[in-house]
């Protein structure tokens, strides 16, 4: 038996039935490969010595028509404790400006994505905390979120170390959809 797609690429596919079973083989992999191969994957990274009440890394969506999907968070410090993942209202923004980076040609830097990234950031009150991880001292902590945490126009999401670190770093990779 053949089955065909109903998109515009033609997809085919052969499947066997065996004592009234289906039997197919299929290719699975994660959105955001698809999101890189178009060169639409992007990552914000804060990394230094701020302050502990200071807001390491928060990325807001800039964009009023599609929304910014989240992959993945990393987080690495100097020190042992606890990390406050959460989403403030619209703040002010009043923290370093962050360069994304296109994952897929990390090189190519003057195209940015519409959403804006800031490090140290201090104009945003901590609201809505949605995940507490623990990060262990010396090692990278990936929380895999895999487009779970949508953000629509204005939103965003914010990481915060809670224990004073002297070197920590922090990283949000999204796609637009």
């Amino acid at each position: 038996m053949i089955l065909e797609g109903v998109g515009s690429t033609g997809n085919r596919t052969q499947a066997t039935i065996d004592s009234g079973r289906l039997f197919t083989d299929a290719v699975n992999s994660i959105r955001a490969a698809k999101y890189s191969i178009d060169k639409q994957l992007w990552a914000w990274c804060g990394r230094g010595n701020f302050d502990a009440t200071d807001t390491w890394l928060m990325v807001t969506n800039n964009s009023r028509d599609k929304l910014l999907r989240i992959q993945a968070i990393m987080l690495a410090g100097d020190a042992t404790g606890r990390v406050q993942i959460h989403t403030p209202a619209f703040p002010t923004l009043a923290g370093t400006l962050l360069t994304a980076v296109r994952l897929n040609n990390p090189l190519q830097t003057t195209t940015q994505p519409d959403a804006t990234g800031y490090a140290d950031e201090t104009g945003n009150t901590q609201a809505n905390v949605i995940m507490e991880p623990i990060v262990i001292a010396s090692t990278t902590l990936m929380i895999p979120i895999e487009g779970m945490i949508s953000l629509g126009y204005h939103e965003s999401l914010a990481i915060d170390f809670t224990v004073e670190q002297t070197y920590a770093a922090a990283t949000i990779i999204g796609w637009f959809e």
